[in-house]
Protein backbone atom coordinates (compact mmCIF):
# COMPACT_ATOMS: atom_id res chain seq x y z
CA UNK A 1 0.00 0.00 0.00
CA UNK A 2 1.45 3.48 -1.04
CA UNK A 3 0.09 6.83 -0.21
CA UNK A 4 1.56 9.75 -1.74
CA UNK A 5 1.98 13.35 0.15
CA UNK A 6 1.08 16.89 -1.22
CA UNK A 7 5.02 17.55 -1.21
CA UNK A 8 5.80 14.38 -3.88
CA UNK A 9 2.53 15.53 -5.73
CA UNK A 10 3.30 19.05 -5.78
CA UNK A 11 7.19 18.02 -6.80
CA UNK A 12 6.08 15.89 -9.91
CA UNK A 13 3.79 18.95 -10.69
CA UNK A 14 0.41 17.11 -10.52
CA UNK A 15 -2.70 17.16 -8.84
CA UNK A 16 -4.74 15.00 -7.41
CA UNK A 17 -8.27 16.48 -5.76
CA UNK A 18 -8.72 17.31 -2.25
CA UNK A 19 -5.03 16.34 -1.67
CA UNK A 20 -3.58 19.14 0.39
CA UNK A 21 -0.56 19.70 3.18
CA UNK A 22 -1.78 18.21 6.18
CA UNK A 23 -1.95 21.63 8.96
CA UNK A 24 -0.70 21.91 12.19
CA UNK A 25 -3.49 22.04 14.96
CA UNK A 26 -3.40 23.86 18.49
CA UNK A 27 -5.72 23.64 21.35
CA UNK A 28 -5.61 24.30 24.88
CA UNK A 29 -2.79 22.46 26.15
CA UNK A 30 -2.37 20.71 23.42
CA UNK A 31 -0.61 20.78 19.56
CA UNK A 32 -0.15 18.46 16.74
CA UNK A 33 2.40 19.14 14.39
CA UNK A 34 2.33 18.68 10.75
CA UNK A 35 4.83 15.77 9.91
CA UNK A 36 3.40 15.07 6.77
CA UNK A 37 5.61 13.49 4.36
CA UNK A 38 6.37 12.95 -0.07
CA UNK A 39 5.04 9.21 0.73
CA UNK A 40 3.94 6.66 3.20
CA UNK A 41 4.33 3.02 2.34
CA UNK A 42 3.09 -0.18 4.20
CA UNK A 43 4.05 -3.67 3.44
CA UNK A 44 2.31 -6.67 4.49
CA UNK A 45 3.80 -10.49 5.30
CA UNK A 46 3.46 -13.20 7.54
CA UNK A 47 7.28 -13.89 7.30
CA UNK A 48 9.35 -11.14 8.90
CA UNK A 49 12.36 -12.08 6.91
CA UNK A 50 10.74 -10.98 3.70
CA UNK A 51 9.48 -7.91 5.16
CA UNK A 52 12.79 -6.85 5.99
CA UNK A 53 14.25 -7.74 2.42
CA UNK A 54 11.07 -5.73 0.81
CA UNK A 55 11.63 -2.99 3.07
CA UNK A 56 15.54 -3.19 2.22
CA UNK A 57 14.65 -3.25 -1.22
CA UNK A 58 12.40 -0.10 -1.42
CA UNK A 59 14.82 1.91 0.26
CA UNK A 60 17.47 1.10 -1.97
CA UNK A 61 14.93 1.54 -5.33
CA UNK A 62 14.08 4.62 -3.59
CA UNK A 63 16.88 5.92 -2.37
CA UNK A 64 17.91 8.05 -5.61
CA UNK A 65 14.68 10.15 -5.18
CA UNK A 66 13.53 9.95 -1.39
CA UNK A 67 15.37 9.45 1.50
CA UNK A 68 14.24 6.91 4.68
CA UNK A 69 12.51 9.50 7.07
CA UNK A 70 11.16 6.59 9.73
CA UNK A 71 10.40 3.23 9.48
CA UNK A 72 7.91 1.19 12.00
CA UNK A 73 7.83 -2.60 12.43
CA UNK A 74 3.94 -3.47 13.44
CA UNK A 75 2.27 -6.70 14.44
CA UNK A 76 -1.79 -7.59 15.08
CA UNK A 77 -2.28 -7.91 18.54
CA UNK A 78 -4.49 -11.37 19.44
CA UNK A 79 -7.70 -10.95 17.06
CA UNK A 80 -6.93 -7.84 15.97
CA UNK A 81 -7.41 -5.13 18.94
CA UNK A 82 -5.70 -2.80 20.22
CA UNK A 83 -3.68 -2.88 23.69
CA UNK A 84 -6.86 -1.68 25.40
CA UNK A 85 -9.29 -4.71 24.11
CA UNK A 86 -11.13 -2.20 21.43
CA UNK A 87 -11.59 -4.81 18.30
CA UNK A 88 -9.99 -2.10 14.85
CA UNK A 89 -11.04 -1.73 11.96
CA UNK A 90 -14.62 -3.17 11.97
CA UNK A 91 -16.06 0.54 10.10
CA UNK A 92 -13.35 0.71 7.67
CA UNK A 93 -14.53 0.52 4.01
CA UNK A 94 -13.31 -1.95 1.73
CA UNK A 95 -10.47 -1.19 -0.23
CA UNK A 96 -10.52 -0.61 -3.74
CA UNK A 97 -7.77 -1.42 -6.10
CA UNK A 98 -6.59 1.67 -7.75
CA UNK A 99 -4.74 2.06 -10.72
CA UNK A 100 -0.75 3.87 -10.76
CA UNK A 101 -0.50 7.07 -12.08
CA UNK A 102 0.09 7.68 -15.66
CA UNK A 103 3.27 9.77 -14.49
CA UNK A 104 4.58 7.14 -12.02
CA UNK A 105 7.44 5.69 -14.43
CA UNK A 106 8.23 8.79 -15.87
CA UNK A 107 8.82 11.17 -13.30
CA UNK A 108 12.01 13.17 -12.16
CA UNK A 109 13.10 12.24 -8.71
CA UNK A 110 13.12 14.77 -6.52
CA UNK A 111 14.59 14.08 -3.04
CA UNK A 112 11.64 13.93 -0.88
CA UNK A 113 11.01 11.60 2.68
CA UNK A 114 9.33 8.92 3.05
CA UNK A 115 8.05 6.46 5.73
CA UNK A 116 7.83 2.77 5.49
CA UNK A 117 5.89 0.15 7.66
CA UNK A 118 5.53 -3.52 7.71
CA UNK A 119 2.82 -5.80 9.29
CA UNK A 120 3.45 -8.90 10.41
CA UNK A 121 0.35 -10.92 9.90
CA UNK A 122 -0.07 -14.17 11.39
Amino acid sequence: MVGLGAPLVQALEQHIGGLRPFPALEGQGCAAPSTQQAMWILLRGSDRSSLFERSAQLVELLGEALVLEDAMDTFRYRDSRDLTGYEDGTENPRPRQPSPPRWWRTAPAPRLKFCCGTTLDP
